[in-house]
């Protein structure tokens, strides 16, 4: 999964052929068609296995921030693209456009969804507990909104808009979580 997700990356899903996925991996591609009948097989098991390794580290370093605002802080920054050829958004990109046409791509795509939007959730309301957040909004409205500028914003900078660096996306969604959550940009 590690060589299809690479070839993915660097080919796109479009260009990626199997027998380039055996060759990273150093397998036959009759290895490869054994487990996988189609491309968008293997598209959803790399994209799971990227996705899963980096939930489980995100929330592994999450435990060992202090705070709620530097935990959301560092949540956002792991999660935009650190630039324009970003590989783990290079493929989430492919396999969200692949989604809307195949059923277990979209609920795949759905449950990715629901675990970043707990995660959030879950940030926002330890804030709301410790009473260092004084929500706007209910924590799963914020949560939606903020996984949408992630998304728009990873969007343009993984196409290389040259307005807008990660940096720079990253102040935006940090503006954003200060005005609902209530602390001051100077806080932040």
């Amino acid at each position: 999964m590690q060589a299809a997700f690479a070839v993915i990356a660097e080919r796109g899903i479009e260009l990626t052929r199997t027998a380039d996925i055996a060759r990273r991996a150093g397998v036959a591609a009759g290895t490869i068609h054994y487990y996988y009948d189609a491309k968008d097989d293997l598209l959803l098991e790399a994209t799971r296995q990227d996705i899963d390794a980096f939930h489980h580290w995100l929330v592994d370093q999450l435990g060992t921030i202090e705070g709620p605002l530097e935990r959301l802080r560092y949540a956002v920054h792991a999660t935009l693209p650190d630039e324009q050829g970003d590989p783990g958004w290079t493929v989430l990109l492919q396999f969200w456009s692949r989604a809307i046409y195949h059923h277990p791509l979209r609920a795949m795509a759905a449950l990715f969804q629901e675990r970043a939007r707990a995660l959030y959730v879950s940030l926002l309301e330890d804030g709301r507990r410790q009473g260092v957040f004084r929500m706007t909004g209910s924590s799963e409205s914020v949560a939606r909104s903020l996984m949408a500028m992630i998304d728009g914003l990873s969007f343009q900078i993984i196409l290389g808009d040259p307005s807008l660096t990660a940096h720079h996306a990253e102040q935006l969604c940090m503006e954003y979580l200060c005005a609902v959550t209530g602390v001051s940009v100077g806080e932040s």
